[in-house]
């Protein structure tokens, strides 16, 4: 059963009077410059029992004024105990963060675990400011920490995480003066892969098409690449951040 919360609502999805942005049919901004979210993609040793994960994004000449995303694991084997602010928030000090778990009761048809985090640099009326709203590298926007069931498996076993929706504001990044809704352009699965999006909900390829009405002047537009993440077990090697050579594609995956 899905937990019933109240949760600040993106005022970015509100009607705004900023003119037409220029976008093709399917709300893609070739002018716009692409936004990368990237889950973490770890190894893991036996020995390990918790672990801080973080989610960075890239943003280029982009500034980021918000975030709303969900987050999903599929196994057992990796359990997110709890999600905090990352160096983005944290160092530029915004107004807002909250992280929590939408299950309190597992439900098979959906992700064995599944967390939604908003960040915002600014969600109250004043003339205060955030020191900033990013940085020009890539940084964390958010730490997730895990904690690993390392005596459950036998053999190397990979287990993904990944950004989950179940509705059109679900992974929603804000542009700088939080007028412009930012989507999926592509997400791309844990070998790095792109997947083929697919309509309606819920969806591990991204926002459909229903999300975006191309008829309104404040349409979203899908600029943002997500790259999943997750955390590759194995019974010899070392502890550490992987790059795409790292993880085997004889890995047994848990899930895309």
């Amino acid at each position: 059963m899905r937990m019933h919360t109240t949760l600040v609502i993106f005022a970015l999805l509100a009607v705004s009077t900023a003119g037409a942005f220029a976008a093709d049919s399917t709300g893609v901004d070739q002018a716009q410059p692409r936004i990368a979210l990237y889950l973490p993609r770890v190894v893991a040793t036996a020995d390990q029992v918790v672990d801080t994960l973080t989610l960075s994004v890239q943003a280029g000449s982009s500034e980021v004024a918000g975030f709303d995303l969900k987050i999903g694991c599929d196994s057992r084997l990796v359990s997110i105990l709890e999600i905090l602010p990352g160096e983005i928030p944290d160092s530029c000090r915004w107004e807002y963060f909250d992280a929590r778990d939408l299950y309190d009761q597992y439900d098979p048809l959906q992700p064995f675990s599944l967390w939604k985090v908003i960040g915002l640099a600014k969600a109250s009326p004043g003339p205060e400011k955030p020191e900033c709203l990013g940085f020009d590298r890539k940084a964390g926007l958010v730490d997730i920490v895990v904690a690993y069931d390392a005596e459950a498996f036998t053999l190397d076993t990979s287990v993904s995480l990944f950004f989950y929706w179940e509705e059109c504001r679900d992974n929603v990044i804000s542009d700088k003066k939080a007028l412009k809704a930012l989507m999926s352009h592509q997400v791309f699965n844990y070998y790095g892969s792109a997947m083929e999006p697919e309509e309606g909900f819920p969806s591990r390829t991204g926002s459909p098409r229903q999300c975006i009405d191309m008829t309104k002047r404040n349409h979203p537009l899908r600029v943002v690449d997500f790259h999943n993440g997750g955390v590759e077990f194995t019974l010899i090697g070392t502890e550490g951040t992987a790059d795409s050579s790292a993880v085997s594609d004889t890995a047994t995956s848990e899930s895309e």
